[in-house]
């Protein structure tokens, strides 16, 4: 009777546990966040991805074009569950430019993203 007792708690715990990780995984899902700069001729190509960690987490982001210290466009976005995000800006001069975005996952602020790209 003791051994069936311990047997039964055993595979109660290993369940249990088993249970936990099973609904870890779901909620603990990172949120995913991937910005694009990219040239063809003068227009840049200006692009953000961003996969919420939940379906129903509400996104908002604010993006920047920069060429040095000065910012040449703003945008911004905002969608549930996964944001995406496209415009293309003509710019003037060749060289290096920057894209800044900024992101908001359910009212948190997430680190700022910075991608450089080239003009030529």
């Amino acid at each position: 009777m003791k051994k069936r007792f311990i047997g039964l708690m055993a595979v109660t715990l290993v369940l249990a546990v088993l249970l936990s990780i099973c609904a870890f995984g779901v909620e603990g899902k990172a949120a995913f966040v991937l910005p694009g700069l990219s040239f063809i001729g003068k227009n840049a190509n200006c692009s953000l991805y961003v996969d919420g960690a939940g379906q129903s987490d509400s996104i908002s982001a604010v993006i920047k074009l920069w060429y040095g210290f000065s910012c040449l466009k703003t945008w911004t976005a905002s969608a549930t569950g996964s944001l995406s995000f496209v415009e293309t800006y003509e710019v003037s001069s060749t060289g290096k430019y920057n894209l800044t975005v900024d992101v908001s996952i359910k009212g948190i602020a997430q680190p700022q993203i910075l991608t450089s790209a080239t003009c030529k």
